[in-house]
C-alpha cells in the first residue's frame, strides 16, 4: 500500500533537498578542500562523495519503508485462521 511508504518518501525527498542546499551553501569550502587533496580530479571526487551520501539517504528510506511494512499487520485475506 502506497500510504505506508509515503512518510519515508517525503522525508527522503526533503533530506535530498537539504543535502543539495548544503552542497551549494558550502561549495566554496568543499571545492577548495577537494582541490588541495585531489587536484584535477576534484569534481570526480565531489561527485563520488555526493552520490554516496544521496544513496545512503535513499537506502535509509527504503529500510524505513520496509520496516514499516514488516511491522504492519498482514491483510485479512492472507491471515491464517485456526480451526475450532
Amino acid at each position: 500500500d502506497w500510504r505506508r511508504v509515503m512518510p519515508a518518501a517525503i522525508v527522503v525527498g526533503l533530506a535530498l533537498e537539504i543535502l543539495k542546499y548544503l552542497t551549494v551553501f558550502f561549495w566554496k569550502d568543499i571545492d577548495e578542500k577537494f582541490y588541495l587533496e585531489y587536484g584535477p580530479f576534484e569534481y570526480a571526487a565531489i561527485m563520488v562523495v555526493w552520490s554516496f551520501l544521496a544513496s545512503m539517504l535513499v537506502l535509509a528510506g527504503a529500510e524505513w519503508s520496509a520496516r514499516d511494512i514488516d511491522d504492519a499487520e498482514p491483510p485479512k485475506a492472507l491471515t491464517v485462521q485456526s480451526l475450532p
